[in-house]
């Protein structure tokens, strides 16, 4: 078993739940209660439809990522380390970004760092 791959993968499932869970509460809930919300197609339901679907998808992505990086942690002895170095890139990535445009003030390019980093290393071993 490849520990830090798994530890990875348990992280991500954390910042999953954590996005889908936090933010349904910390912003889509006062989002769709603004009366300004614009309307897309006419329709101020299918805005909120719209903004809350993309928002758990994010989730599912991030819930799908760590499903690779769980089954690549048991995978011995085939491991597709250029997978597993994608995926870390795309964690990275996230961090980076989330990093930049927040400033640091959100938490969560620790968490993408972090993962990024344990599934670097887990792809080498």
């Amino acid at each position: 078993m490849n520990v830090p791959l798994l530890v990875a993968a348990l992280l991500a499932i954390l910042v999953g739940i954590a996005h889908s869970l936090l933010g349904e509460r910390n912003i889509l809930e006062p989002l769709l209660r603004l009366q300004d919300l614009p309307a897309i197609r006419g329709n101020r339901d299918y805005m909120g439809w719209t903004l809350r679907a993309a928002w758990h998808l994010t989730s599912v992505f991030i819930f799908g990522m760590a499903a690779l990086l769980a089954k690549t942690s048991v995978a011995a002895p085939f491991r597709d380390s250029a997978t597993v170095r994608l995926i870390s890139l795309t964690f990275f990535s996230a961090g980076f970004i989330t990093l930049a445009i927040t400033r640091g003030r959100h938490f969560a390019w620790i968490m993408f760092f972090l993962i990024a980093t344990l599934a670097w290393i887990g792809s080498n071993k």
